[in-house]
Order: structure tokens, then C-alpha cells, then sequence
């Protein structure tokens, strides 16, 4: 059971079950093992990277041109101490207590460190800080492990490799670094990266079977691909595929934790505005359930959500200053595929 809180403020929880900010305006976190960055450091602008010559490798660098390149409005970059899974910890403990942080990227292709990264994403989201990991591996069979094993709807786990420029070695955290900034990139949170095209990248490793493809999509896996003379991201989907033992499909696609993001940060950012003014009587409590009413139509409208019910707003029984709001949503899904079904007579 989970403690209650006594702060004041506005708190969230949500359960899902399957049913029978513009552009420029985000920022990312990057964890990284920078031997010789000694300090977490803020970046608003590629050409502060200059300033970090000698500090960072080549790979590095070119990830968080990657990030520039795709519109982020800043990086905390934040080094994991001698790439140990403590370093990266430590890492991931700062990283947490950094506000206004969209999406992580790691630089690890380590189990352990992932699970470490999966869980930080986890422990933030619990204190109203949700964000999205991103993370790469370059071997098809390691990352199908990994992602099984982490299970995670905050982590997006690709495999791969990719280079930003002819003759270079590939390297996984670029792959990891393109995703991350189309995922920042995004105009809204039902933003689909089926066949999104991934700037910067000038060639993509390995080459794919579909059934490979398959595969890696069923593991909780994000593929990507050089096709037609571009990098493409083939569908960016969650390492979580099972509840329990039971595989499970909810959270395939990253953006449906990303539309329950958006929406339950919005009730908080709207009802923190009416807290001061909340009291206990029934004309509060309804005027608390209209405002909510007015923002899920307003998701609705925004084709997120969809089957809305609605909001009930009552005092706790136990507690007189705690004010519940009951609401029940079904996510609107993005279409990933569509199947012609055609008769013809001849």
C-alpha cells in the first residue's frame, strides 16, 4: 500500500487495461560515460559543444548534434563516473531531480545498466516527472534479452547501429540518439513514427528479413532501416509486451504512454490552478468535475482520447482535505497497419 501523501498538491495515478509542446521547446537528457566531464553540464546551442573539446569522443559529440539537429531547446548532459552501473546509477539519481526533462538517452548497452535506467524512469514517473528512455543495442539476440527482461513501457530499446557521416564507424548510440530526437520532435503525442525518417544519419546496420523484423517488433524491440536512400525508424514500440506471464500488447506503440503523459499532465497543470480555491461543498466539487469535463472533451476534440466517461469528484471519507477525482478514458490508438480486403470478380 502506498503512503499517503500530505503535501499539498495535485497527485495522479492510472491504471490501463486492454480493452475487448511544439516544436523546439523540449529538452533532453542525456547519461553517458564522458570519462573526462567531471560535472553535469546545461547545453542550449551546438556551438557550446566546442567548449567541451577534449571532454567528449566522437560518438558523443556527434549524439548530441544529432539532438541539436532535431530542434531540442537543451541537453543535460550528465556523465556516468568510469561507465560503471554505480556511475550510471549516480547518473540517473541527477538526471531524475532535473525538471523539465522530455526524453533520456543512454549510452549503455548493458543489461544491468538498462534495467538501472528503466527503473529511474519508473521511480520519476512516480513523482510526476514522465519521461521516455532511449536506449540501443547492436546485436538483434542482446537486445531481444534485454528488452525481456526490463519489460518496460518508459523504454524505447533499438538495435542497430547507424553513422552521421560516410566512412565512420556506426555506433549504436547514434542509432539511439536519431530516435530520441524524433521523439522530441514530436508536434503532439500521437505523433506516429511508423516510416518516420530519421535526419542526420547516412546509413542504418544491419539489413532485415521481415521476419527479422517480426521478431524484433513481437520482443518489444524498435527496428530501423535504410530504405529509399533514408533512414527510417520502422515502428517505435515499448520494451513492455507482457503482464505478468501473459503477453500483453497495451503499450506496444510508445505513443500511447506518451498520450496518457500528455493527458494526466494536463489534469494536474489545470486543477493545480484551482486548488487554492477547492472547498468541500458540493458547488466546489462540481465545478472541479466541469473543468475536467471541458479538458477530456478538449482531448477528445484532439482525437486522444476516446469512450470518456464522466468525472466523479469527491472528499475522502478519512480525510476531509483530500479532494478524489474519478475519470475513466480509452487511449485513441495510432494506426500502424492497414489490411486491403478486396473481392474480385472477373
Amino acid at each position: 500500500m502506498s503512503q499517503q501523501k500530505l503535501r499539498p498538491g495535485v497527485f495522479s495515478s492510472y491504471t490501463v487495461g486492454g480493452s475487448a509542446a511544439g516544436l523546439g521547446s523540449r529538452k533532453a537528457g542525456v547519461i553517458a560515460a564522458a570519462a573526462q566531464l567531471e560535472q553535469p553540464v546545461w547545453l542550449t546551442a551546438a556551438a557550446e559543444l566546442a567548449g567541451l573539446s577534449g571532454q567528449l569522443d566522437n560518438t558523443l559529440q556527434a549524439a548530441l548534434e544529432l539532438l541539436f539537429r532535431a530542434g531540442v531547446a537543451g541537453i543535460y548532459l550528465c556523465p556516468a563516473t568510469e561507465g560503471s552501473l554505480e556511475g550510471y546509477q549516480a547518473a540517473f539519481a541527477l538526471a531524475a531531480g532535473q525538471p523539465g526533462l522530455d526524453t533520456l538517452l543512454c549510452d549503455s548497452g548493458d543489461g544491468a545498466v538498462l534495467a538501472a535506467f528503466a527503473q529511474s524512469l519508473a521511480e520519476a514517473s512516480g513523482t510526476r516527472q514522465e519521461r521516455i528512455g532511449v536506449g540501443a543495442v547492436a546485436e538483434d539476440a542482446a537486445a531481444l534479452q534485454i528488452a525481456g527482461e526490463i519489460n518496460s513501457e518508459r523504454l524505447l530499446l533499438a538495435a542497430g547501429s547507424a553513422c552521421c557521416k560516410a566512412g565512420e564507424e556506426a555506433s549504436p548510440v547514434l542509432l539511439a540518439a536519431a530516435l530520441a530526437g524524433r521523439l522530441l520532435n514530436r508536434s503532439s503525442p500521437d505523433v506516429s513514427l511508423n516510416a518516420a525518417e530519421l535526419p542526420g544519419i547516412v546509413s542504418v546496420a544491419p539489413w532485415r528479413s521481415e521476419e527479422q523484423v517480426e521478431r524484433l517488433l513481437a520482443g518489444g524491440v524498435t527496428p530501423c532501416e535504410w530504405l529509399g536512400g533514408r533512414a527510417e525508424c520502422i515502428r517505435a514500440v515499448s520494451t513492455r509486451t507482457r503482464l505478468g506471464e501473459a503477453p500483453d500488447a497495451t503499450y506496444r506503440d510508445i505513443s500511447t504512454v506518451l498520450i496518457i503523459d500528455d493527458i494526466m499532465r494536463s489534469l494536474r497543470e489545470m486543477l493545480n490552478q484551482k486548488l487554492r480555491g477547492v472547498r468541500s461543498s458540493r458547488q466546489s466539487l462540481d465545478s472541479i468535475a466541469s473543468q475536467v469535463t471541458v479538458l477530456l472533451g478538449e482531448k477528445e476534440e484532439a482525437g486522444l482520447i476516446r469512450e470518456w466517461e464522466q468525472p466523479r469528484v469527491s472528499v475522502d471519507a478519512a480525510d476531509p482535505s483530500l479532494c478524489i477525482v474519478s475519470l475513466s478514458f480509452g487511449v485513441a490508438h495510432v494506426v500502424s497497419r492497414i489490411q486491403v480486403q478486396a473481392t474480385v470478380t472477373i
